[in-house]
């Protein structure tokens, strides 16, 4: 994601990026507008199942509460999320 966080940092125009929310992500992408959005993957066998996704952008997202900081707390991981250290 380091290599791809450098060429977005280089683009003259608007750009839009959705990731899923793991670990690193919003460390490498810092520089950025990044806004935390919950989803459901309808291809996906756990279908019903909500997870985290952030949309990254080199400008203002329109709509509640999307708008954040450019320096956004660290995604926990799944052994902290699960209470295991």
């Amino acid at each position: 994601f380091g290599r791809l966080a450098g060429i977005l940092d280089k683009v003259k125009g608007k750009f839009i990026l959705s990731l899923n929310d793991i670990v690193g992500v919003r460390e490498t992408f810092a520089n950025f507008r990044i806004a935390v959005v919950k989803t459901r993957y309808s291809i996906s066998a756990s279908a019903n199942k909500e997870v985290g996704e952030v949309l990254i952008s080199n400008f203002p997202l329109a709509g509640k509460d999307l708008n954040r900081p450019k320096r956004v707390p660290k995604a926990r991981s799944n052994s902290a999320k699960n209470g295991v250290n």
